[in-house]
């Protein structure tokens, strides 16, 4: 599994060592299982079709706002170099 992992055309396109592809694989396998134990304590409390539609609304939305981050990201760096100078 590893070897497939680091052989990937992503990790050859992203030039990423063995060691920098394990530690992008592994927060991502650690932050889906801290949000699992999130997801399963609201499914609980609020309820399984709640939760769903809450979470599919959120992930809705951030993937919108993803292509606006770069542009955010500039205007935020050009104010602040703005306010230093």
């Amino acid at each position: 599994m590893y070897e497939y992992c680091y052989h990937s055309p992503t990790n050859k396109e992203l030039n990423l060592s063995q060691t920098q592809s394990g530690m992008v694989i592994s927060s991502f396998w650690l932050s889906s299982g801290c949000m699992s134990l999130f997801a399963g304590w609201f499914s609980d409390k609020f309820g399984s079709r709640k939760v769903i539609v809450i979470a599919t609304f959120i992930i809705s939305l951030f993937s919108f706002l993803t292509r606006y981050g770069w542009g955010i990201c500039c205007d935020f760096s050009d104010a602040l170099y703005s306010w230093i100078r």
